[in-house]
């Protein structure tokens, strides 16, 4: 190799590494702006380890996906009768569906009579206790926690 050309590699190292380098280079000077440069694969505008992009902005985003929970639909829920004497039995029933396809429960609740439902029963039976409008309310809950509630109404004269 020719002298001359011996001397300009030497050259252009001296230029490209400390740039380059571990020391304060350019890559060092945008690491930290909070943009991706070329030569990092992240930049979160911190100097931080221990998060998901190094301080050295060479590392890699983890992503994973979110298992979202969409609550139960009400499809239908009866009445009846809706008006009924003091000590008058009280129909009610209830139709719900999961668009994940998760097990529903049922469960009801309200005050002016006696509520009566098995466990997780999606039909319920409501005895007048005393004349006024008397709210009844369906709590529809997925197996995962997510719920759905709807509120009826009785009369009892």
């Amino acid at each position: 190799m020719h002298p001359r050309s011996l001397c300009w590699l030497a050259t252009l190292a001296v230029l490209v590494f400390p740039a380059c380098g571990s020391g304060y280079g350019a890559h060092d000077q945008l690491c930290g702006n909070g943009r991706v440069d070329p030569g990092e694969t992240c930049d979160d505008g911190n100097r931080e380890d221990g998060d998901n992009c190094p301080s050295n902005c060479v590392g890699s985003l983890v992503s994973f996906a979110v298992d979202t929970n969409a609550c139960p639909v009400l499809e239908e829920a009866t009445i009846f009768p809706s008006q009924s004497p003091v000590g008058g039995e009280v129909l009610l029933s209830a139709r719900a569906s999961d668009p994940n396809g998760d097990r529903i429960f049922y469960d009801w609740t309200g005050s002016g009579g006696v509520l009566t439902h098995a466990a997780n029963s999606k039909r319920a039976t409501f005895v007048c206790a005393f004349p006024g409008a008397h709210t009844i309310t369906l709590w529809v809950f997925d197996s995962r926690g997510c719920v759905t509630t709807h509120s009826l109404t009785v009369t009892c004269t």
